[in-house]
């Protein structure tokens, strides 16, 4: 794959303006199947939208910039500081509003390599292993697998390019999963550990090509898009109770290598390595959340504690400063255990 530039103005946008953060959330959830890499704007009316390839139809890109309104996705609430005070001479506040995007964003699984899309890599039309007729295997372990509620919003990850497309004598394949009405209807299941594919019917003979995307690394991204700022207000870890610490966890902040643009280096790391790490820097836990649902990934079989940290003064990664969160496990080890997820809550702002 390589990135795929169009270029765009913004009089083909509905009111004549497009909002960067609410059109490239629009293009995620629209019938784009390739993913979107970013959006810059020049300020003579002209935007480069930025793909990871190249579009089968560009006509899809120009549908969802004409109905695109220029507005931001929300607004959010902000405590704002007033000009009156207490007896006391402290000042008081009052609830007031902002202008922008809400975002809850939770990490992949560190605990289950199948869901770490954000550090994988992608192969398009493998000619699979011929096993026995049914059992046909690929060249790669660890699918990335976005089918069976692992992660927080999977149905909006998975159309940035992690699917895992079938195609026997030139058809599209359904994978039976539970939320299916009735495997009658299916095709075929998925190993995503081990990698292969078990077909429901004998497709010896067939012409079958298959395209996935496969874990390579353990790290997971926050960054702004071109011109945003993103405030992060509060966050969260949640771990299973059976988690084992087998390997360090990095949170790292990135920003641009003024020396070597548009390289980023490394200018805040933070290093866990226990639990007592977590929870010496939380500002307290939420309630146990008990075993329920069955077995991962449907539900859980241990029990799951939380971690809360409020921060008193906003942690804000600027598009311009090229900062970022990264997140990963040290040597890109699987966490022993059942879950071990970050979320953040954050704000979309304008720079």
């Amino acid at each position: 794959m390589s990135l795929t530039i169009y270029n765009k103005n913004e009089s083909l946008a509905l009111n004549g303006k497009i909002e960067s953060s609410a059109l490239q959330e629009q293009i995620h959830t629209s019938s784009i199947t390739i993913a979107i890499d970013g959006i810059t704007g020049y300020g003579d009316g002209y935007y480069d939208i930025t793909f990871k390839d190249t579009l089968p139809d560009e006509s899809l890109l120009d549908d969802v910039i004409a109905a695109h309104d220029g507005k931001s996705i929300t607004e959010v609430e902000l405590v704002q500081l007033s000009e009156k005070r207490d007896g006391e001479g402290k000042l008081l506040f009052t609830s007031g509003t902002r202008v922008g995007s809400s975002l809850e964003i939770a990490t992949h699984n560190f605990a289950d390599k199948t869901t770490w899309y954000n550090d994988s890599s992608r192969v398009i039309d493998e000619i699979p292993v011929y096993v026995d007729g049914y059992r046909y295997e690929l060249n790669n372990e660890y699918l990335i697998d976005l089918y069976h509620g692992k992660l927080h919003n999977e149905d909006n990850i998975i159309k940035n390019g992690y699917s895992i497309d079938v195609i026997v004598d030139g058809y599209l394949q359904i994978q039976y999963t539970q939320f299916e009405p009735s495997i009658d209807y299916c095709d075929f299941t998925v190993n995503y550990i081990d990698g292969y594919i078990d077909f429901l019917k004998n497709q010896t003979g067939s012409d079958i090509t298959i395209s996935y995307s496969y874990a390579v690394g353990s790290t997971w991204v926050l960054k702004p898009s071109d011109g945003k700022v993103i405030d992060i207000e509060k966050s969260e870890i949640q771990m299973s109770s059976n988690v084992v610490f087998n390997d360090a966890i990095n949170f790292d902040i990135w920003a641009y290598n003024t020396h070597d643009l548009p390289n980023k280096v490394p200018v805040k790391k933070t290093v866990y390595k226990s639990i007592s790490n977590l929870t010496d820097e939380a500002q307290g836990s939420y309630p146990v959340v008990p075993p329920i649902g069955g077995k991962y990934p449907y539900g859980s079989e241990y029990e799951t504690v939380s971690f809360k940290f409020n921060y008193s003064t906003l942690r804000q990664l600027y598009s311009s400063m090229g900062l970022e969160l990264r997140i990963c496990t040290k040597n890109n080890r699987e966490l022993v255990g059942e879950k071990a997820t970050a979320t953040f809550y954050c704000t979309i702002v304008d720079e």
